[in-house]
Order: C-alpha cells, then sequence, then structure tokens
C-alpha cells in the first residue's frame, strides 16, 4: 500500500506534463480540420465556377476569368476569397485552377516556427464528357461575289460564326471563300506563296514537259479540255512543278488571274482561329461574278484524306482524316447562279461526274441558296444535278439561314447537359 501511495505523486506530476503535448495535438487536430473544410469549399467554389464558364463558353479569357472569380467569391466571406490562378480552355469544356491560404486558428500558439496559414490548390473541370463534339469535318464554301454586298454579307458572318461555334475536339470547320476566283497565303505545297496572298485556279492551266523542258497548255485548262479528265484528277495533292506550277500572269506574281479578296482557312477546331479569320473578311467583291466550281473543287480538296499535311500550321497532322473516320460534309452558299462561261463550266464538270466522285468518296454535299426568289431553269439547276433537290435550301431571312446551316449539317453535336469532368 506504501508503495502505491508513493506514486500518486508522480502520476500527476505526469500528467501535467502531458497536458501541453495533449492541447498542441489538439490544436493540430482543429487546425487540420479546418484545412479540410477549407478544401472542400474550395473544391466545391471551383466546380461551380468551372461550370458557370462552361456553360457560358464565350472563350473570352477576360470575361470568364471574371465569371469564375465572381462564383469563387460567393463561397467564401471577403477576408477568406480565394485567388483565380486560370481557366483554361480545354476544347470540350473549361478547367479553372485556385487557391486559398487557410488561417491558423490555434497552431502556432504552440510551436513558435508554426507558418500562420495554409497553401491550398485545387482545380475543377466542367464541359461534355464525351469529348464536346462529334467527329466532323466541314467546308463551308461561301460565295462573296458583289452581290452578296450589305445585309446579306453581315447576316453570313452572323451565321458562320454560330457553325464555327460548333469546333472543338474532333469537330472541324474550314472556310473557303469564292467569287471570281479562291486565294490561298502560306500554303507548304508554293512558297510564292508565304506571306502573299496568291490564286489558285480549279486545276492548272499548264503542265510541264520533261522532253521539252517547257510549260505546255493541257487537259486542265478549260478552253480546250476534257472535263472527264479533269475529275479524274481533281483530288491530285500538289506536286510542283505540275499541277499547281507559279506563273506570272500579265506581270502580277499569281497562280492564276480573278484573285478572291479572302483567303481559305483550312480546317481548324480552334473557335479563336475561325472567328479570327471572320474578322478579318472585307466586304465582298465588286464585282458579280460568281464561279462555283472553285469552291466546289477546294472544298472537296479542303476535306481530302490525301491532302493531308498541304494546308500549313492551321490544321494539325491527320486532318482531314480518311473517308469513314468521321463525318465530311461540303456546303455551298451562293446568292445565285454562276456567271457566263463559269456557269458552263460548271455544268460540264457535273455532267462528267465531280459531284458523284465527291459523293462517292464519302463527301456529303449541301447547297443554299440565300434570299435567292426561286431555283432558276438555267445556272441553278446545275447546283440540283450536283447536290440533289432534297439537298437544296433557300432561306430567306437571318433566323432562317441559321436554321439551315444546322439542317445541313446532321452530324452537329447535340445539346447536352454539362458534367464535371476529370481537370488535366
Amino acid at each position: 500500500m506504501r508503495y502505491y501511495s508513493q506514486q500518486r505523486g508522480s502520476i500527476s506530476i505526469a500528467a501535467l506534463l502531458m497536458i501541453p503535448a495533449i492541447l498542441a495535438m489538439g490544436a493540430i487536430a482543429i487546425d487540420v480540420s479546418q484545412q479540410l473544410r477549407f478544401k472542400a469549399r474550395l473544391a466545391d467554389a471551383a466546380e461551380a465556377a468551372a461550370l458557370a464558364v462552361a456553360q457560358r463558353n464565350a472563350d473570352s479569357l477576360t470575361e470568364d476569368s471574371a465569371l469564375a472569380q465572381f462564383y469563387l467569391n460567393a463561397y467564401f466571406t471577403a477576408g477568406d476569397a480565394p485567388v483565380l490562378d486560370e481557366v483554361v480552355n480545354l476544347g470540350n469544356g473549361y478547367q479553372v485552377n485556385a487557391h486559398a491560404d487557410v488561417s491558423a486558428l490555434l497552431v502556432n500558439d504552440f510551436f513558435a516556427s508554426a507558418s500562420d496559414s495554409t497553401p491550398v490548390t485545387t482545380s475543377a473541370a466542367a464541359g461534355s464528357s464525351s469529348g464536346g463534339s462529334v467527329a466532323a469535318e466541314i467546308a463551308l464554301v461561301l460565295d462573296m461575289s458583289g452581290s452578296m454586298n450589305g445585309q446579306k454579307y453581315n447576316e453570313l458572318k452572323a451565321a458562320t460564326r454560330e457553325v464555327v461555334d460548333l469546333a472543338g475536339g474532333d469537330f472541324y470547320v474550314a472556310l473557303v471563300p469564292f467569287s471570281k476566283g479562291s486565294s490561298v497565303i502560306n500554303m507548304p505545297w508554293n512558297a510564292g506563296t508565304t506571306n502573299q496572298k496568291s490564286c489558285v485556279p480549279p486545276f492548272s492551266p499548264f503542265r510541264y514537259n520533261s522532253w521539252s523542258g517547257s510549260y505546255e497548255t493541257q487537259y486542265y485548262n478549260f478552253s480546250t479540255g476534257v472535263p472527264a479528265a479533269m475529275v479524274n484528277h481533281m483530288f491530285d495533292v500538289p506536286n510542283l512543278p505540275r499541277p499547281y506550277d507559279r506563273y506570272d500572269w500579265s506581270g502580277g506574281p499569281w497562280l492564276v488571274e480573278n484573285c478572291a479578296i479572302n483567303v481559305i482557312t483550312p480546317l481548324s477546331n480552334d473557335k479563336a482561329v475561325l472567328n479570327a479569320a471572320i474578322d478579318a473578311w472585307q466586304v465582298a467583291e465588286g464585282s458579280s461574278t460568281t464561279a462555283s466550281l472553285y469552291g466546289y473543287l477546294w472544298g472537296a480538296r479542303i476535306l481530302a484524306p490525301s491532302w493531308d499535311g498541304q494546308w500549313g500550321a492551321i490544321t494539325p497532322a491527320g486532318v482531314p482524316k480518311d473517308y469513314g473516320d468521321t463525318e465530311k460534309y461540303l456546303i455551298i452558299l451562293t446568292d445565285g447562279g454562276d456567271s457566263g462561261a463559269w456557269g458552263y463550266s460548271l455544268r460540264d464538270l457535273v455532267n462528267a461526274g465531280m459531284c458523284t466522285e465527291m459523293v462517292s468518296r464519302g463527301i456529303k454535299l449541301r447547297y443554299i441558296g440565300y434570299r435567292y426568289a426561286g431555283w432558276s431553269t438555267g445556272f441553278e439547276t446545275y447546283h440540283q444535278n450536283c447536290v440533289g433537290s432534297e439537298n437544296m435550301q433557300r432561306p430567306a431571312d437571318l433566323a432562317a439561314l441559321k436554321q439551315a446551316f444546322a439542317d445541313a449539317i446532321d452530324a452537329a453535336p447535340a445539346e447536352s447537359p454539362l458534367t464535371l469532368i476529370d481537370p488535366i
């Protein structure tokens, strides 16, 4: 009994010595709990911000950041508001990265070296878990001749932007303006186009004769050509010096005459690139000449997998994809029939099987006659023979034009609810 009596004082002293350690551990537990609650709230705020930005889907860094910060602030008091690090466009959605400093409650009262706050970071992303788009390649072949000036031109730009808004993931859009010709810039297959707009013909009017060492007119020339031979070669890949030989026309450094103001923008899934191209468009040309065969042929080449690598930095390697691996659409828009000899040239190519060849490769052809009073018994018929009457539309106002584009692209991604996706 005496032994146990002697130990009572020792136990009391030991208990007193353990109190600071117990309190310190309690302080650590309270601070860790505080950090976990703060991090969970920060994660909820970031998810709400990501969903809001993805719902808006406006591709404006300034506006996206302001919206994300608003949602982050809504979850915290003014003194604890987290800091938005960045908003990242993932293509199929948006990611919000944020951080905050969690103030220590008790732990720094016990440990002099403890920090007054602990940094906490989080990332959240929202969008479509399926990638945000289906696999499709769209060539918008757009008449920009003089008759499209004014209201029609402005409405065309507005409707085109709605198609561009579908771009992302495996959904690619190309812009192919045409009038009395077509133009390109910075094409790998011709150094002469570097930083210089150059006109490109539907077919090269000259070929190189290796025997004579000279250029000569050959079957690509419409005045002497055979349409069937042209159709057989319409998907030829540029292989200098034939069939796209650069030469001076009337002293000008062009591939051919009749240069269109607005250049072709090849397939891209980048909305910013495509919208910048639309911003750079100039008012439609004063000339009312329309040569749809330029649009058809360059639109088809834009979609041809044999032209992979021919379009420069805008179009990534592997695009255009193989026929059958993606939906391919050529949508041509004009406000009237082709002009003079160009209409007869289109007729001859259609009769020779140009459109049949495109369809056989898997290209879906669509025609939109915008603000056009009725189908012509002349040149308009050639388009009908090309795409089929069931694939022709004639919208009369902007709302109808937007719907016509939507109806023409039956592979367009359906509207689907947003969801949280894995951040990168």
